[in-house]
């Protein structure tokens, strides 16, 4: 979060109205697609939540070089579009409004207080399409947070309401970040030769060592040297994940 303040929670006359949102669109370490489990924050997590991969239009997507998740930015260019997931928990409004407001949380968006934390939201139109169209097309493919694919095929859906978070920044700041013409953080070839395998680098650390490298490093794990006498034995060899990014996961 930006601040120690938690935003505040919103409560089901604030949102649940009758032609409200009822979807997310993510498309950074909250993308349904971000690792076999689902999101990096467990909110693709219970409570029957389908995501399928989607677009939105207006937007272009780019990173600090050193932090480990994506921005979005209002575009210029009105053909500009981000791609990822549309997350949504139908027929279950509560779970729905539980996951808004961990977002919330994550985020450090206080609808209270729209303009005072890093990011904004927004409502826009996300359209479904099929992962093998590399979205020109609009067949959508349902898939559970475990990543269990249900086949729901539909000629022409239609977009779907959802709220997105993005951020504001000056014309300087964009040229220091790194940019995804694709719009895609998770497509390789979405940037250039040069920051893909960067990138990729700070995506496997996000989303944390494989079940392999986790048994090797506790195979290799050794006994932690005393600490030295006054008490100042206590070291940290990195902060927690969150910790060292504060804010901003979309």
């Amino acid at each position: 979060l930006t601040s120690m303040q938690q935003p505040k929670a919103e409560t089901a006359e604030d949102l649940l109205t009758k032609d409200a949102p009822r979807g997310i669109f993510a498309y950074g370490t909250l993308r349904g697609d971000f690792s076999e489990n689902g999101d990096k924050w467990g909110v693709t997590k219970g409570g029957g939540c389908k995501w399928v991969k989607a677009t939105v239009e207006g937007f272009d997507l780019h990173q600090n070089p050193n932090l480990y998740y994506p921005f979005a930015v209002k575009s210029k260019n009105p053909k500009a579009k981000l791609v990822g997931t549309l997350l949504t928990w139908p027929g279950n409004d509560k779970v729905f409004l539980e996951k808004l407001n961990q977002c919330n949380s994550i985020e450090g968006f206080d609808p209270s207080r729209p303009r005072s934390g890093l990011y904004r939201r927004k409502v826009v139109k996300a359209v479904p399409f099929d992962d093998d169209d590399d979205g020109k097309t609009t067949k959508p493919t349902n898939t559970t947070a475990t990543a269990t694919a249900t086949t729901s095929p539909s000629p022409s859906p239609s977009p779907v309401d959802a709220y997105i978070y993005y951020q504001e920044k000056s014309a300087e700041d964009l040229k220091k970040a790194l940019y995804f013409p694709r719009g895609d953080w998770l497509d390789p070839q979405g940037t250039t030769e040069i920051t893909a395998g960067y990138l990729k680098e700070q995506k496997d650390h996000a989303r944390g060592p494989s079940r392999p490298e986790k048994t090797a490093r506790k195979k290799k794990k050794k006994k932690s040297p005393p600490p030295p006498p006054g008490g100042g034995g206590a070291h940290v060899s990195s902060l927690s994940f969150s910790a060292r990014l504060g804010s901003g996961q979309v």
